[in-house]
């Protein structure tokens, strides 16, 4: 895992892939990190670079969570939750 995380952070491959979608994107994110520190796992200046390379990306700062919490505890999944519904029909999901 750590050698494929560090060749993944290496590349321009997110870049690449984040300047072709075509589709609206929710990112949820924690305010801290994986241990509860800061700074946070996305940072802002890492999210306002995807920013700019999606025309139609929503950023969403979850309050009182960490990059574990964000989807371990029902603060965190109601967030998650409510975006997807946000997003309407045009959202894949499986019957």
């Amino acid at each position: 895992m750590l050698a494929d995380s560090a060749d993944f952070l290496r590349t321009d491959d997110l870049e690449r892939a984040l300047g072709q979608l075509t589709q609206p994107v929710v990112m949820l994110r924690a305010p801290l990190g994986l241990f509860n520190q800061e700074p946070p796992l996305y940072p802002d200046a890492a999210v306002s670079v995807w920013r700019e390379r999606v025309a139609d990306f929503t950023d969403l700062l979850v309050p009182g969570v960490n990059h574990y919490t964000i989807g371990l505890t029902s603060r965190g999944a109601k967030m998650i939750a409510e975006a997807i519904r946000g997003l309407g029909p045009h959202v894949a999901t499986r019957d």
